[in-house]
This record gives C-alpha cells, sequence and structure tokens, in this order.
C-alpha cells in the first residue's frame, strides 16, 4: 500500500437488492465495476449496468447512486482528491 494525499482508493460492497442512496460530492471518482450492479447520474436519471469489467465516471459534484441486483454489488472506486 501506498500513502497518498492526491488520490483515495477503496472498495463499495452492496448486498443483493440493496440501493446506495444518491450523492455527490467535490472530488471526481471513477469506479471498476468487478461484479453486476447498476449506476446512475442525474445528467438522465436512468440505471445502467457498464457490466463486469466496465467502468463508472462521475465528474465533481455530479448527483449519483448505485444499486445491486439478484447478486450483491462489487465495485473499486477511486477519488481525485487534487493537488496539495
Amino acid at each position: 500500500l501506498e500513502a497518498r494525499d492526491d488520490i483515495r482508493v477503496g472498495m463499495s460492497l452492496l448486498a443483493p437488492e440493496t440501493r446506495y442512496p444518491d450523492h455527490r460530492h467535490p472530488p471526481e471518482e471513477i469506479y471498476t465495476v468487478i461484479s453486476p450492479g447498476e449506476w446512475k447520474q442525474h445528467t438522465d436519471g436512468e440505471f445502467r449496468a457498464p457490466g463486469i469489467g466496465g467502468f463508472v465516471h462521475n465528474v465533481p459534484n455530479i448527483i449519483h447512486g448505485m444499486r445491486s441486483t439478484s447478486v450483491p454489488l462489487l465495485a473499486v472506486w477511486s477519488l481525485w482528491m487534487g493537488e496539495d
């Protein structure tokens, strides 16, 4: 592991049939999809399934959310915190 101030990396795991609430944050965000799941952004409000190995990109401050389907959702996320 590497300590950094410019990026945060983590994982999201949702139980089956779970909705993560819509939210927003200043950092830009990228999800790497590990298992089936659906994401939405308030540009159109529709849930979309990028597929395993797909990516979801959230620009700063966009309202977005995600939900699992009949199986758990697993994704790796990265938040770009910017330079000091």
